[in-house]
């Protein structure tokens, strides 16, 4: 059972690192032809839409990989979980065009301009990215990763010809949205097709289930919300206090970080349907000796990596990005950072959401809106982008804290870096 696992481990993380390679691969030639103006234009327009994006989960994601995992009627959570997802989408939506009529209500005449055309191709580029996430979610909660990784793999390959093509042709910030957006359609049609010929049910959602969704989610939609918005409140206030081209630092430098990050998010993709199913059977050794076990191979690989990093970023930045963007290597150096604290702390936030008690962080999450947002406001003015790097170092710190402590107490377990 162990070397299944460990399989499907290795397939996870393979299909993250070959993803993340190819964004990086992509942000390679962007960042050489396009520069960091353009690139900060999308950046900012992608933190920008995220923030309406925190209706675009509120939980349920995570509640359809738990109930797919303990062998739920199959139809009906894929049917519970596309009703609860399409109705998601209407908020998000709603939440956007409400902002436009607000803040440019001539936006839609004139969707010619940059900002504008921008603006509109990534909203699109994110509800087809939603709507894939709908079908790849459910081949986790199955357990088959190759399924799951496909259609996004197809995605990010088109991507990166999508983005070179229209760099050269000069199309600068919105050549670089039509490529965000050929991606998830990519996605979506790929998922279609691998949801098809798995030929998974879809039924009609039941009052039970749709309980049952909504019961698990409902301190995630505090969450979330939360979580989502800080990943995304950066950038835009980068673009505030600073300018367009930090906001091109950031985001670019995002790339080489969600690399190392893809460690420990790719062991998180198997641990998590593990740590349910040791709960509901009381296995509370096997949980914890999973939960050490991840947490003390991430911590081997991820240190000597984030070490040299740290080290070397003036001369990674220079040859990734080129020197231009050699004022980007402080932020990789707090990131640097940033992935080792993630690696160390996110099997125990995944044991809070697989033994169902992540409503305790709920409060935490809200603390940390409120410190990031306090940290960005004091330190971006002053330091740009880095100033937004290191706030988001002090908030994992104290989340992990937090977590971990958490953790160990409702498992009877002691914390083993």
């Amino acid at each position: 059972m162990s070397s299944l696992r460990g399989r499907k481990t290795l397939i996870v993380f393979a299909s993250d690192y070959v993803r993340s390679t190819i964004g990086f691969i992509t942000m390679f030639f962007v960042s050489r032809i396009m520069g960091a103006e353009q690139i900060g234009i999308v950046g900012y327009h992608l933190g920008l839409l995220g923030l309406f994006s925190i209706f675009l989960d509120l939980g349920i994601s995570t509640a359809h990989i738990k109930r797919v995992s303990e062998k739920k009627d199959l139809g009906e959570c894929v049917g519970t979980y596309l009703a609860l997802k399409v109705g998601a989408l209407s908020l998000y939506s709603i939440a956007v065009l409400t902002y436009l009529c607000a803040h440019h209500p001539l936006a839609i005449k004139d969707i010619g301009n940059q900002n504008h055309g921008v603006f509109f191709v990534l909203f699109v580029y994110y509800v087809f990215d939603q709507l894939t996430t709908v079908l790849i979610t459910t081949f986790s909660g199955r357990e088959e990763f190759i399924k799951l990784n496909i259609p996004t793999s197809v995605g990010r390959i088109i991507k990166l010809f999508v983005a070179i093509t229209f760099g050269y042709l000069g199309w600068g910030a919105k050549g670089l949205a039509i490529a965000y957006l050929a991606d998830a359609f990519t996605s979506f049609l790929a998922a279609i097709f691998l949801f098809w010929y798995g030929k998974i049910p879809i039924k009609k959602p039941t009052s039970r289930m749709l309980q049952s969704y909504i019961r698990y989610a409902l301190p995630m939609m505090v969450i979330i919300p939360i979580s989502v918005f800080n990943s995304n409140i950066d950038r835009v206030m980068i673009q505030k206090f600073s300018t367009l081209q930090q906001v091109g630092f950031y985001f670019t430098v995002q790339s080489l970080f969600v690399i190392i990050n893809s460690i420990s998010s790719s062991a998180m993709v198997v641990l998590l349907p593990k740590i349910s199913s040791d709960f509901i059977q009381n296995k509370l050794e096997d949980l914890n000796r999973s939960v050490q076990k991840a947490t003390r191979y991430l911590s081997i690989i991820i240190l000597p990596v984030a070490i040299i990093v740290f080290i070397e970023a003036d001369r990674i930045v220079g040859i990734c990005f080129g020197v231009k963007f050699l004022g980007a290597a402080n932020i990789l150096r707090v990131f640097s950072i940033v992935s080792l604290v993630m690696a160390v702390s996110r099997p125990y936030s995944n044991v809070l959401y697989g033994i169902e008690s992540h409503n305790k962080i709920a409060f935490v999450s809200f603390l940390n809106l409120i410190i990031l947002f306090t940290c960005n406001y004091l330190l971006i003015p002053k330091l740009g982008a880095v100033g937004a790097a290191v706030s988001n170092l002090i908030v994992w710190i104290f989340s992990a804290s937090i977590q971990i402590y958490l953790a160990c107490r409702y498992t009877h377990s002691v914390f083993n870096f």
